[in-house]
C-alpha cells in the first residue's frame, strides 16, 4: 500500500481554549502536558458567565510552577474579589494572549 510521508510544521506552543464546562477536557490535556514536563509555551484561555462558574482554578494556577503556563480568565460577570476579566473572550483578547508566539507555530485544543 502507500505510505504517506508527511511532514507538517513544527508545533512550538499550545492554545487551550476553555468556555464554561470546556474545561474538563481542557484539564486532561493541561495536566497531560505537566506529566510529560511539557517545554513549549502554554496557553490557557478560560470563559464562563460568572465567578463561581469557574472550576480549577487552583490547580490552573499551581500548573504555572511545572510549564510554561500564561493564564486568561473571562467572566461575563463581575462579583466581590474577582480578579479576572470581564466581558466576552474576544479576538483582541486573544491577540494579547498569543502575544510572543507565532500563530503557525501553535495548536489550539478549543472545548
Amino acid at each position: 500500500g502507500l505510505r504517506a510521508n508527511f511532514v507538517g510544521p513544527r508545533i512550538d506552543a499550545v492554545l487551550l481554549l476553555a468556555g464554561g464546562a470546556g474545561i474538563a477536557p481542557i484539564m486532561g490535556l493541561l495536566r497531560d502536558m505537566e506529566a510529560r514536563r511539557d517545554r513549549r509555551p502554554i496557553r490557557l484561555a478560560y470563559a464562563a458567565g460568572r465567578p463561581a462558574n469557574f472550576a480549577f482554578i487552583d490547580e490552573i494556577e499551581a500548573s504555572k510552577d511545572i510549564v510554561a503556563l500564561e493564564t486568561m480568565f473571562v467572566s461575563e460577570e463581575d462579583k466581590p474579589g474577582w480578579r479576572g476579566a470581564l466581558g466576552v473572550l474576544d479576538p483582541s483578547r486573544l491577540t494579547s494572549l498569543l502575544d510572543g508566539l507565532q500563530p503557525e507555530r501553535t495548536v489550539a485544543f478549543i472545548c
